[in-house]
């Protein structure tokens, strides 16, 4: 059964995942988009500079098995939510400055760009 997510609007409750029962996800995590912020009862807006956990479905490459045993992994990820748009967020998990060759620093990070539509759970931590 293919269910597509749908989009969030200005404000309204969405099902980030349909799909998560055959997963094995005991219970669908509901979340609030308000004006571009995340929200649940728990925790308030989540808007950007907040340090974050998220909870996510990723990719998975398999080689030389059963094509039928690959599905979808639950992944976890803690950082900054550096930025936010409809379609993914941007969490930095490690900043630092390296210098250059004309001797100024360059700013570099570490971090992931998760798609919104695979975002089981989002919530501030800290």
């Amino acid at each position: 059964m293919a269910n597509t997510p749908r989009k969030p609007s200005n404000r309204q409750t969405v099902n980030l995942q349909p799909s998560q029962t055959e997963l094995g996800v005991d219970s669908v995590d509901r979340l609030t988009v308000t004006g571009g912020y995340w929200k649940n009862a728990s925790s308030g807006p989540l808007q950007v500079g907040a340090l974050v956990y998220v909870r996510y479905q990723d990719h998975v490459l398999f080689r030389n098995v059963d094509p039928e045993t690959a599905k979808p992994i639950i992944q976890e990820a803690w950082g900054r939510l550096e930025y936010e748009d409809q379609e993914y967020i941007r969490l930095i998990v490690a900043h630092y400055q390296e210098p250059n060759n004309d001797g100024k620093q360059a700013v570099k990070a570490t971090g992931l760009v998760i798609l919104k539509k695979t975002i089981l759970e989002m919530r501030r931590i800290a």
